[in-house]
């Protein structure tokens, strides 16, 4: 057995592609399936063993085997499926961290433009209660009664002492101050 590897590592060693080709053919099977036990994806573990005899190939000039050839072929696979796995398992990590960054992020976001609505519609709604507080009295009162209160222009105008038709009006012109107040402060469209 001795005799056989160290045959192998002066074969190697000499750059004899055809020898390689051998050497490939006699190991690749066994090593496939070994990347196997590790790698679920089968081209994955094709692509590591490939990738140890590239590496031996490579490397075939510097090359100091000091246990058996077979055993040394079986560790590269093994160390180059761990190395694969660990840098999927990095790769998952970062990927649910980046998850939980862009969730988080979005939620700050919508937290933000949340945030901002309600105090846009803040000042909109105070602007809104100035521009009400400057109608005329009895203007302001009855449009008050419309929309606070939820009075139907009947209610008013029994309430109110006053015609349907007065309230209507009244209604009608607050609508049209505040609009004209408000399209002129640019909070109306």
């Amino acid at each position: 057995m001795v005799r056989i590897e160290s045959r192998i590592e002066k074969i190697l060693k000499g750059g004899d592609i055809n020898a390689f080709s051998e050497v490939y053919s006699e190991f690749y099977a066994s090593l496939y399936a070994w990347s196997r036990k590790y790698i679920s994806d089968p081209d994955e573990a094709e692509d590591i063993v490939q990738n140890v005899f590239i590496g031996l190939w490579e490397k075939r000039e510097s090359l100091s085997i000091h246990s058996s050839f077979k055993s040394y072929l079986y560790r590269m696979v093994s160390n180059s499926c761990l190395n694969v796995l660990k840098h999927k398992e990095v790769k998952n990590e970062f990927a649910r961290d980046f998850k939980i960054r862009m969730i988080e992020e979005d939620n700050r976001r919508i937290q933000e433009e949340v945030i901002s609505e309600e105090m846009n519609n803040e000042g909109i709604i105070n602007d809104l209660k100035l521009a009400i507080d400057e109608l005329p009295d009895s203007c302001q009162r009855i449009f008050k009664m419309s929309r606070f209160s939820a009075m139907k222009n009947k209610e008013i105008a029994n309430d109110l002492n006053i015609s349907v038709r007065t309230v209507e009006t009244q209604i009608y012109r607050a609508l049209k101050l505040l609009r004209k107040k408000l399209v002129k402060e640019k909070l109306v469209f």
